[in-house]
């Protein structure tokens, strides 16, 4: 299943009964484990977002996700842990299992409480830096892009 919402999931969760969601955490982690090492894993902080349109070029924005920390661990575990401004008053962070394609060029995040997989595109990963863009599927076209700086790992 594929899903676009991955970094706005305050725009209408859908909850999962107890059940379904035991069922799929216990085969989600393993497959996530068998995954192999990628340059993802560690700790990104957010360090510039930027939105464009069909008909707009990308331009910076301030948000509520402009310095959220994501987490990506070895046993495909992730995490996002919001920065300082909130978004709709949720303090916790967002956790689930990611993987990424065998090219790198397309990260999947699974949340534990959301239904289906969010899917994101991988412009650059290196060392330092990686940008990615979110296509939340918006009316008017919208994509969000996100650069991201490593603050722990490797």
């Amino acid at each position: 299943m594929r899903n676009r919402l991955l970094l706005h999931p305050t725009r209408g969760p859908l909850h999962l009964s107890g059940l379904l969601l035991a069922a799929c955490l216990g085969g989600c982690q393993e497959e996530e484990a068998a995954q192999a090492p990628s340059l993802l894993i560690g700790g990104w902080r957010v360090v510039k977002v930027e939105f464009d349109t069909p008909e707009t070029t990308w331009t910076v924005i301030q948000d509520c996700h402009s310095d959220d920390v994501f987490e990506y661990t070895l046993n495909g575990r992730y995490a996002r842990y919001p920065g300082s401004v909130l978004c709709g008053g949720v303090s916790e962070p967002y956790v689930g299992y990611w993987r990424v394609s065998e090219d790198e060029k397309t990260l999947f995040i699974r949340y534990d409480i959301y239904f289906g997989e969010f899917e994101t595109e991988i412009v650059s990963l290196d060392e330092n830096r990686v940008v990615i863009i979110a296509d939340p599927e918006l009316i008017d076209g919208g994509r969000y892009r996100y650069t991201q700086e490593r603050v722990w790992g490797l």
